[in-house]
């Protein structure tokens, strides 16, 4: 058995699927519509009342007496803390989609071209 080649095969450099860039993008959303959802669900399930009429309002039951809290610096700098933490991790989700997204393209050449 013989075969013979007519026409040899050929690529495009450009994949065909997936769309990178919209499937970055996608995921970006993904992850903080997931974020979100949590901490609304959390909130949710575990409601906080920042004041004894909203906690009478909800309940329709008269509210006897409120603790107020007394807020130490510890406590301060420790929500201070971890309020910066969750804006740097959310910085940082967004800096990577947006570094893939540009370098996604030359570096996809860059392996291409050492593959083949």
């Amino acid at each position: 058995m013989l075969f013979t080649v007519i026409q040899p095969p050929t690529g495009s450099e450009v994949p065909v699927s997936p769309d990178r860039p919209r499937l970055i993008l996608l995921v970006l959303l993904a992850a903080l519509a997931a974020g979100g959802g949590v901490a609304y669900l959390m909130n949710e399930l575990r409601p906080v009342f920042y004041s004894g009429r909203q906690l009478a309002e909800i309940t329709n039951l008269p509210v006897l007496g409120s603790v107020g809290m007394t807020w130490i610096e510890r406590h301060i700098a420790r929500q201070r803390l971890a309020l910066w933490a969750y804006s740097a991790a959310t910085a940082a989700l967004v800096a990577v989609a947006v570094i893939t997204l540009l370098f996604q393209s030359p570096t996809s050449h860059v392996i291409h071209r050492l593959l083949a």
